[in-house]
């Protein structure tokens, strides 16, 4: 809903000293943010090539509306990365041709120990695609910056899939999401006591 709430990033060159978000604009690469109301139904971020998060986006990275807890072992989870023209606002994001400039993909588990990783680690795999050649280096950095952000947005929640809490086994079977905001899809199951 407003500034404050909304994830993000700045990736800047180098060693860079003083306060976080608070740095000034001379080693700024790109920036990264979610749009107000969090892409409503659809995971969204926004990537900025320097400036600020008022000027128009480079690309725009969508996600899918179901994705994470149990689902993270049977589904590899893709986030497609759309160059957004000049002139072209966010409601215009429908009629871009999905994926044009990259795709980053979060990766399922490959076998029984990727699995039993994945349950009980934070440890993630994930693959970017550049399917545009005319990418910059700095640009690269700003999907490879956008690809972390996509981590920690989404994929860092501790205990994601199974976990104790308040004498009941949670089972978290996938997040849906809904502006902004992860909702588990859970099965509970009570613990008895002793």
């Amino acid at each position: 809903c407003s500034d404050q709430c909304q994830d993000g990033m700045k990736l800047h060159a180098g060693h860079v000293s003083g306060v976080p978000g608070q740095l000034g604009t001379h080693s700024l690469i790109g920036l990264a943010h979610q749009p107000k109301g969090g892409g409503g139904l659809t995971p969204t971020v926004q990537i900025m090539d320097r400036g600020s998060y008022d000027t128009p986006p480079l690309a725009v990275v969508q996600g899918p509306s179901i994705f994470g807890g149990c689902s993270e072992c049977c589904c590899s989870v893709p986030f497609t990365v759309t160059r957004v023209p000049a002139g072209v606002g966010v409601d215009g994001y429908k009629s871009l041709q999905i994926g044009d400039l990259a795709t980053i993909t979060k990766k399922k588990p490959s076998g029984f120990g990727a699995a039993m990783r994945e349950l009980f680690t934070d440890s993630d795999l994930y693959t970017l695609e550049i399917h545009d050649a005319t990418v910059t280096p700095q640009q690269k950095a700003s999907l490879l910056g956008s690809l972390l952000l996509l981590d920690y947005m989404f994929f860092e929640k501790d205990n994601d899939m199974i976990y104790c809490e308040n004498q009941k086994l949670k089972i978290n079977l996938c997040n849906c999401y809904c502006y902004g905001c992860l909702c588990p899809c859970e099965i509970v199951v009570p613990l008895q006591q002793g």
